[in-house]
């Protein structure tokens, strides 16, 4: 099963930056979809703190409320299977959280990752094993 998890991981992984979203979401079991929004989330958040860049954690703000409603309109969608609208459901909340962590990150302005404010977070990391 953990072969099985960890292959599609890799492969949703790599489809996840060539697909639209939406197809995306809909083409992998909804804890393969979970996971990488999460460990995507993570790494993202992880750039922005140690940006050079000012307005990184603003972007990355803005990012996260994107996705939020970009999320809104997909669970509006007629004729929605009951997974895929369990799917988005799990996925708003996954991503609301992300959202909200991610204004408190850029409220303190937190510049490094070791600090407590991030490091308190829940994050997810992507650790390949032999």
């Amino acid at each position: 099963m953990r072969d099985s998890l960890r292959s599609n991981i890799v492969e949703s992984n790599n489809h996840f930056f060539n697909a639209a979203k939406k197809n995306w979401i809909f083409a992998w079991p909804q804890q393969i979809v979970l996971a990488i929004d999460q460990l995507e989330w993570t790494n993202k958040m992880e750039k922005a703190i140690t940006s050079d860049f000012d307005d990184s954690l603003r972007t990355a703000f803005r990012v996260e409320e994107h996705k939020v409603q970009e999320l809104v309109e997909l669970i509006r969608m007629p004729n929605l299977s009951p997974t895929d609208m369990r799917t988005l459901e799990s996925l708003i909340v996954t991503d609301v959280h992300s959202r909200d962590v991610t204004q408190e990150v850029m409220e303190l302005n937190v510049r490094d990752i070791s600090v407590f404010e991030w490091i308190s977070q829940l994050r997810h990391y992507s650790i390949m094993e032999e």
